[in-house]
């Protein structure tokens, strides 16, 4: 076989197969880039110049320009729904609480909900974490199923079984036949 990669007959390089597979979970630092490159782009998309620091030495995550100032965000997200709230730790690594002296603008992002929250870090305090409670929890995701009542242990069932639902009658054609449902 021949390892040149140009090809004399059509006087063109041959173009290589790359084939990418991956199965893993994104790691917190991928999250992370993820939600500064959603910031980034919503901030552009409305109007805003931002500016992305070089490397990964500084508190914030981006510059954006107002009124011919400059104001530092750090942007976190949340993925995971859990009691009735989303939580975005205000901390970097090391555990410590960003500072006014660090950033001008904390931006929460709810990434199942797509909603943003920017809050002023003189609002943050001393917090730890922040909670969002957007106005509906996340939907059931299309996976998660019920579980079939007969393989629910009895003392876990509720006393009363819930309301049964009639469906609607099917509407019925000119002939007086009923509609069937498409398989």
């Amino acid at each position: 076989m021949d390892n040149n990669p140009y090809n004399p007959e059509h006087h063109e390089p041959a173009q290589p197969t790359i084939t990418l597979q991956a199965s893993v979970e994104p790691t917190r630092k991928r999250r992370g880039e993820a939600a500064e490159a959603a910031f980034l782009a919503r901030a552009t998309y409305l109007g805003f110049s931002v500016c992305i620091p070089w490397g990964d030495s500084d508190r914030y995550d981006s510059v954006v320009e107002l009124d011919r100032g400059f104001l530092r965000v750090q942007v976190k997200s949340a993925n995971r729904y859990a009691e009735n709230r989303y939580r975005v730790k205000t901390t970097g690594a090391s555990g410590k609480v960003y500072t006014s002296k660090e950033i001008d603008f904390f931006v929460g992002y709810v990434v199942p909900e797509n909603i943003w929250y920017i809050i002023p870090i003189q609002a943050i305090g001393r917090r730890k974490g922040v909670r969002f409670y957007p106005p509906h929890p996340p939907p059931v995701p299309r996976h998660v199923r019920e579980i079939p009542r007969s393989l629910v242990p009895p003392r876990l069932l509720p006393k009363r079984p819930p309301p049964q639902r009639r469906a609607p009658p099917l509407p019925q054609q000119a002939s007086g036949t009923p509609l069937r449902p498409m398989p």
